[in-house]
């Protein structure tokens, strides 16, 4: 006689417990816990021939592979990213600096300075921006931000602009600053700050 296969009801899985964990705490604990080891490779077979076999590798002679031996000379981890990437804290820490150092000196020289707004602002004066980014138009920039009454009363507001950039890239001269008039194109009428006074 053939014995019936033994078969049984599969266990219940244990209900999982409420979690009552904050948001916060669940991104907290999410970047605080280690990323999970990648799953190992299955390793290559060893190719036919002298040399090969466990063991073998570059520095054996024929036959063996390493991670040295394979590495493309010059390859850079980044090589992927695209535009422009941001600068390391310490960099960025020093233009903030610039930038505030800016602002200050502006103010004591009576002019209306203040940190870049993207949307318009219904205060005239210089704005400051950070750019945090290396590249060529990375760095501290100024703008000359009119009134809305400008354009509404139909002055030119671009001729403004024009002569408050000269105003204040003299400005920055006489306050030690290195500056220049900016060739961005998305950023008319700019000035860029090169580098701050000289400490005493």
């Amino acid at each position: 006689m053939t014995p019936e296969p033994f078969t049984s009801e599969p266990a219940p899985e244990p209900a999982t417990p409420p979690d009552d964990r904050s948001l916060d705490q669940l991104v907290a604990d999410l970047f605080d816990q280690p990323s999970p080891p990648a799953a190992a490779e299955p390793p290559d077979e060893p190719p036919a021939g002298p040399g090969a076999g466990p063991g073998a590798n570059a520095a054996d002679g024929p036959g063996g592979t390493s991670a040295e031996a394979a590495a493309v000379p010059g390859a850079d981890a980044t090589e992927g990213v695209l535009g422009p990437r941001r600068l390391d804290p310490p960099a960025a820490a020093a233009l903030l600096r610039l930038a505030a150092r800016v602002e200050r000196d502006l103010l004591a020289a009576g002019l209306n300075a203040k940190p870049y707004e993207v949307t318009p602002s219904s205060l005239a004066g210089v704005e400051v921006e950070v750019d945090a980014f290396d590249d060529a138009v990375g760095g501290v920039w100024l703008h000359w931000r009119t009134h809305p009454s400008v354009a509404a009363e139909g002055q030119d507001s671009t001729s403004v602009r024009v002569v408050m950039a000269e105003a204040l890239v003299r400005t920055l001269a006489a306050l030690g600053y290195r500056a220049e008039h900016g060739d961005d194109s998305l950023r008319p009428f700019a000035v860029h700050v090169l580098a701050g006074p000289a400490s005493a």
